[in-house]
């Protein structure tokens, strides 16, 4: 069986593909394509029946844009936060939920670059202060932020009837 390659490229005027029977004149006209401003390249090997991707070209542009990682710990693994690393993240994630009402705690992580379970404690903290509410359950559970106007209603104890 003979392997055949393929380069798929957008020009500006849509996707097109461009045949090949070996992989350097395959990655050659990639490289082409690519310097003259396509804005998507790929390159795929294929055996009849079968697609393989094999290499994607990025501008330069893309190469140089770095990942998106978790902001680093400044404490020692196992420290505690101490209460104005909480306050300051309570802030941050108040302000969060009132622009961005209805999302998860996994939105507001990647939004904040913070572990999902940093943010337990000041998710917990203000739900408890009655400064955000939620809605759903594990991980469908959506914050909101409570109404400005709206003190929280405290619970009364039943009285017994008079005789």
């Amino acid at each position: 069986m003979s392997m055949k390659y393929f380069v798929v490229y957008d020009d500006g005027e849509g996707l097109k593909v461009f045949p090949s029977e070996d992989s350097d004149s395959a990655l050659q006209f990639a490289a082409h394509q690519k310097v003259n401003g396509a804005s998507f390249v790929q390159v795929a090997e294929a055996m009849p029946g079968e697609l393989v991707l094999t290499a994607r070209l990025v501008s330069a542009d893309e190469a140089k844009r770095p990942e998106r990682k978790a902001a680093k710990l400044s404490r020692a693994k196992g420290a505690k936060r101490t209460p104005a690393e909480i306050d300051k993240l309570r802030t941050r994630v108040l302000s969060w939920v009132q622009t961005n009402p209805g999302k998860t705690t996994e939105d507001l992580g990647k939004a904040l670059s913070l572990d999902t379970k940093e943010l337990v404690l000041p998710v917990r903290k203000l739900l408890a202060d009655k400064v955000i509410k939620k809605r759903g359950k594990a991980r469908a559970t959506k914050y909101f932020p409570m109404a400005q106007d709206r003190k929280p209603v405290e619970k009364r104890a039943k009285s017994s009837p008079k005789p």
